[in-house]
């Protein structure tokens, strides 16, 4: 039997960082950090797990556990979603998606040189649910990566 998920396909984590990355173009973020916050993108359930902060725990009784998509070790899943989110990273930053120099420093911008039409129709169309395109970006793209509120201490992965 053959299983697909997105989470192991590099062209779909392709996708997702460039999906990322465009939500806020001119800003830099650790490779760490936007890898976490494609974590959360691709098993959205997780959030549920996830220590929030008081003004947006509303946000939890929105994302519903699809039981068979369900997370039951969030940090080994995380674990092995890295090394196709690496090579996402690497081939984004071979063919200049993504800041070559910036991505050798450990940080992810989306490059100056931004692709052609397609690219950009691909980019510019929203996360798929629109309370997760809406959660990432009023909450994990803003939090910070470091510290203890912030988005590594919250998400328990580590």
């Amino acid at each position: 039997m053959l299983v697909y998920h997105p989470a192991f396909d590099l062209y779909h984590a392709v996708c997702r960082f460039l999906k990322l990355l465009y939500l806020t173009k001119d800003k830099s973020y650790a490779t760490e950090h936007i890898k976490l916050i494609d974590y959360f993108v691709v098993f959205p359930g997780e959030i549920t797990k996830m220590q929030l902060p008081l003004e947006y725990r509303s946000y939890r009784k929105l994302f519903k556990v699809n039981p068979y998509e369900d997370v039951y070790n969030g940090p080994i899943v995380f674990r092995q979603l890295q090394g196709y989110q690496d090579s996402a990273l690497q081939a984004m930053s071979a063919y200049a998606f993504i800041d070559p120099l910036l991505y050798r420093k450990g940080e992810v911008k989306l490059s100056d040189k931004f692709f052609g039409e397609e690219i950009d129709m691909l980019v510019s169309q929203p996360i798929e649910n629109a309370v997760l395109a809406e959660f990432v970006n009023q909450v994990l793209l803003k939090m910070p990566y470091e510290g203890s509120i912030g988005l590594k201490e919250r998400s328990k992965l580590f």
